[in-house]
């Protein structure tokens, strides 16, 4: 940590983005045996564990789609939420340097952002190999594949910028993230579809952003497993994202100026 804060006072001496980035990418493999294979293996080891359970017990259905609308779901997701976590607790988590030098907290921030980018473009690529070993056959809609990855990365960081400048105040924001974390791959339509639901939970699980990223990846993957009108939605979604971004990017202008009061 002191080094990197060294590196900041001579101006000149590299970017801040890239040496929290390179500082975030060498703590994942720090101090353990194969430790980046085991980030990678574990989501890739729950993702075959729960299809297996939900395809033989709950859809009881064959073939690849079911894999498909599953596995860009949940792997969506972990990226999701691996950013809002992490973003969560960057200004604690880098309280030193904020406070020993002049750095841009939207630097720092940015910085662990693409670390978990970077693991999350190593996930994807990795599920489009199973999928594409299980039957899987891309179509032209995976051109579009790149845009609803910047999108789904998007609104995660605008998401965990709010998150990570209240939680400077109020410490709760962190729990309140874990339980997301937790509690949201279930909430979610990733492993069931919103049909089988009704009511206000139906309303609940299409009316919000996240699930919109979810489909557009699902969509640029594989069109017939998107939910029946989803794409139709599209002014609505974007609409919620744009008030979304705005009030996050006004909570951090609003909160960083007494950050360092707290930090």
């Amino acid at each position: 940590m002191a080094f990197v804060a060294s590196k900041l006072t001579r101006p000149g001496q590299g970017s801040l983005t890239r040496e929290i980035w390179r500082r975030e990418l060498r703590a994942m493999t720090a101090n353990r045996a194969l430790s980046f294979l085991w980030l990678i293996f574990e989501p890739i080891a729950i993702l075959f564990l729960i299809w297996f359970v939900f395809k033989r017990t709950l859809f009881n259905v064959n073939g690849p789609s079911y894999f498909i609308y599953m596995g860009t779901g949940y792997i969506a997701w972990q990226c999701f939420i691996r950013i809002l976590i992490s973003g969560c607790n960057v200004f604690i988590k880098y309280k030193t340097i904020l406070n020993q030098s002049t750095a841009s907290p939207i630097s720092i921030f940015l910085g662990v952002v693409l670390a978990e980018a970077t693991v999350s473009i190593i996930l994807f690529s990795i599920y489009f190999i199973l999928a594409l070993f299980m039957g899987w056959r891309p179509g032209y809609s995976l051109f579009l594949f790149p845009f609803a990855f910047v999108t789904l990365l998007s609104v995660a960081a605008l998401f965990a910028l709010a998150a990570g400048s209240i939680n400077v105040f109020v410490r709760d924001v962190g729990n309140v993230v874990g339980m997301i974390s937790r509690f949201g791959m279930w909430i979610l339509p990733i492993f069931w579809k919103p049909e089988h639901v009704t009511g206000i939970f139906h309303t609940i699980s299409v009316g919000n952003p996240v699930f919109f990223l979810l489909e557009f990846c699902r969509w640029t993957i594989d069109t017939s497993t998107v939910t029946a009108g989803t794409m139709d939605s599209i002014p609505y979604y974007v609409s919620a994202i744009c008030v979304i971004g705005a009030i996050s990017t006004w909570i951090y202008r609003r909160l960083k100026p007494s950050m360092a009061e707290y930090l």
